[in-house]
């Protein structure tokens, strides 16, 4: 009972801005660039190939792209992720990064939450929150002036940390000769730390693990907890991100199909559940029969790749799904399909998912219906090309 109550309690204040937010701009495509001479006075949601923000925002950037290059200020968050990301402008707020290589060069104001392969802190980079690290290979050259967690590979501290320090590191941890950290250090790793002639740091508390495979010895429940709970927070953080970006985009520039769909699935809702589950549950087995013989192999093939698109147009059409239900339920009129009720269905959804029973229960549903109301879209679509 607390457990639902506090998710309540949390789905309520996380979508209480949604009742007050002025308005929103959503863009997409093969390439996005912000000029500098622009400026957005509102939230900015972007998911393209190739992304330039030059010009500032004022309100939170929330997006992703193979390519992404932030030279603009940001007067809030900034939620990106991307394959190549470069954030050379200064954050008003907080930063939630997922890259594969990353680098931040101006002043965030908040706390930094990073995951992926490389992230580089320029020497100019000054962050004034808390920074929650975890890759391959970090370099910090500027200062953070709150708690430092880092868990990777190879760890480089060239900079200053003046608040709290753990890390986990696994080959390495080299902190260099204009490295400052004057707070005691927790640091567990592979190796002892090595400290260069001129670095200013404070006293090491030091576990040596011998395998990565021992880790779990040297560290307490709680510490494990922890970790796993960070590493989950990030997970949940990329996902909702995703959707959220891929929802918008598919209201912007197919209004018209979404809007079908939507409707589709929410006419005749025990038919959509029951077509959703069959669907679900029937057509991997129906593969299987397939793969075993000669002549059902090849459709076999087809029909994978097909069932796995639907599951993924299903798992954000659901979201959808659920904001425009829930926009109906309590204003008791037509809802058009637009941010409000993606932004409020997918992160509903979202939360829904991580209370157990009966959270899994309604956001199991949900999906259900989307991939139903799929479903009988195609077939519709299907008999009228047939005729």
């Amino acid at each position: 009972m607390k457990k639902t109550l506090f998710a309540a309690l949390l789905l309520c204040s996380l979508l209480s801005p949604l009742s007050h937010a002025q308005a929103m701009t959503v863009r997409g495509g093969e390439q996005f660039m912000l000029p500098a001479s622009e400026a957005m006075n509102d939230d900015l949601y972007v998911g393209a190939a190739t992304m330039i923000i030059n010009g500032n925002i004022d309100g939170d950037l929330i997006g992703g792209g193979g390519n992404v290059t932030i030279s603009g200020n940001i007067s809030e968050d900034a939620i990106v992720g991307g394959g190549n990301l470069s954030l050379f402008g200064e954050v008003g707020d907080d930063v939630r990064m997922g890259a594969g290589s990353a680098v931040i060069g101006k002043n965030v104001k908040g706390d930094v939450l990073f995951a992926g392969g490389t992230l580089y802190i320029l020497k100019d980079a000054i962050i004034s929150g808390d920074i929650a690290l975890a890759g391959g290979s970090i370099v910090i050259d500027g200062t953070v002036k709150g708690k430092s967690f880092i868990s990777a590979d190879s760890i480089t501290i060239n900079g200053s940390l003046e608040g709290e320090v753990e890390i986990y590191s696994g080959t390495n941890l080299n902190f260099g000769p204009t490295a400052t950290v004057l707070q005691p250090i927790k640091h567990q790793g592979m190796v002892e730390a090595v400290v260069a002639e001129g670095a200013r740091v404070g006293k090491i508390d030091f576990t040596k693990i011998e395998d990565p495979r021992e880790q779990s010895k040297n560290i307490d429940s709680s510490t494990v907890a922890g970790i796993f709970a960070g590493i989950f927070g990030i997970f949940f953080i990329i996902q909702l991100i995703s959707l959220i970006v891929v929802a918008l985009l598919a209201v912007t520039f197919m209004q018209p199909l979404v809007s079908r769909l939507v409707d589709e699935s929410l006419s005749d809702p025990m038919v959509k559940l029951t077509r959703g589950t069959a669907w679900f549950f029937l057509v991997p087995l129906l593969f299987i029969i397939l793969l075993v013989t000669i002549i059902g192999s090849g459709v076999a093939m087809v029909v994978a790749p097909v069932y796995f698109l639907s599951i993924a147009l299903a798992k954000v059409l659901a979201g959808i799904v659920f904001g425009v239900w829930i926009m109906r339920l309590s204003s008791k009129k037509e809802v058009a399909i637009d941010w409000k009720p993606v932004t409020l269905g997918v992160i509903a959804l979202e939360i829904l998912s991580v209370i157990p029973f009966i959270g899994w229960l309604i956001g199991s549903v949900v999906f259900l219906l989307a991939l139903g109301g799929l479903y009988s879209y195609l077939t519709l679509r299907l008999k009228a090309i047939k005729k």
